[in-house]
């Protein structure tokens, strides 16, 4: 019998010994689980945050480099949208007591004016837009004209026809556009699950439909919600304005569906 028992293990031995490591297997699997699928399932969550988050600093970008008072909301074809001027340059002008150089006028029509410095190519420039009639850039009257730099190392800007501007900034700030291709607009495709981003789109007097030939650029994905709300910061206007922007990305998880909200509050530049 010892000798048989030298040469090996018998079958049942072996059956129990197998039955015994599946049960320490499956304890042990059990304890792992948990701690694993949480993992997993915080990874997911960071991935659709992380996503929002990006959406979310593009605009502000975006945000920060616009037009002051050009930011507006609405629903284009039941799609939520948020657009903007994007400006080319900025530029102080030169006023009536500055010592030396052309100054802009405000008191009759003016055709040249200097700046400080060399003024940034663009085809228009904008004086304090306040975003409102008589004095809104969306309109192409009044507070923007067609304009023409000079070659460096000049600082004239040359305005044909002759501009009256209504009201002079109080930063002596002008700002320098191209409309043909100035406006960016960001458009929630709730149908698709996308938060769509156009660039170098024309400006319009309202909020119009994109062709749908508008090259995008698709910012986040899985998007089943989304609303822009812009309000106005307590006066004096300078103050500027703050645009929240909630989205809702969601993942279908296991037979379920995993949301991630993310809500954000960016400060709209208004001082023109």
């Amino acid at each position: 019998m010892n000798a048989r028992r030298a040469a090996g293990f018998t079958l049942i031995e072996l059956i129990v010994a197998l039955v015994i490591s599946a049960i320490v297997v499956g304890f042990i699997a059990t304890f792992l689980a948990v701690p694993v699928q949480a993992h997993l399932a915080q990874a997911r969550r960071s991935e659709l945050a992380s996503s929002a988050e990006d959406a979310a600093r593009s605009m502000a970008r975006d945000v920060r480099g616009a037009l002051p008072n050009s930011l507006r909301v609405g629903v284009v074809n039941g799609r939520p949208a948020v657009e903007m001027i994007a400006v080319e340059g900025v530029a102080i002008y030169r006023h009536v007591l500055a010592p030396e150089g052309d100054y802009l006028r405000f008191d009759v029509a003016d055709d040249l004016f200097d700046v400080l410095g060399q003024p940034a190519a663009a085809s228009h420039v904008v004086v304090n837009n306040l975003g409102v009639a008589g004095a809104d850039a969306y309109a192409m009257a009044d507070v923007i004209a067609l304009a023409q730099m000079d070659p460096p190392p000049s600082s004239t800007i040359r305005l044909n026809p002759l501009v009256l501007f209504p009201a002079p900034s109080p930063h002596r700030r002008v700002f320098l556009v191209s409309p043909a291709g100035a406006v960016i607009r960001y458009e929630c495709d709730l149908v698709g699950g996308t938060l769509r981003r156009y660039a170098g789109q024309p400006i319009n007097g309202p909020m119009v439909a994109l062709p749908a030939a508008a090259p995008f650029t698709v910012i986040a994905r899985n998007l089943t919600a989304c609303t822009f709300t812009s309000s106005p910061l307590p006066a004096p206007p300078e103050h500027g304005g703050v645009l929240q922007v909630q989205m809702t990305i969601s993942r279908a998880v296991n037979g379920g569906t995993e949301n991630v909200r993310v809500m954000k509050y960016l400060k709209v530049e208004n001082a023109a």
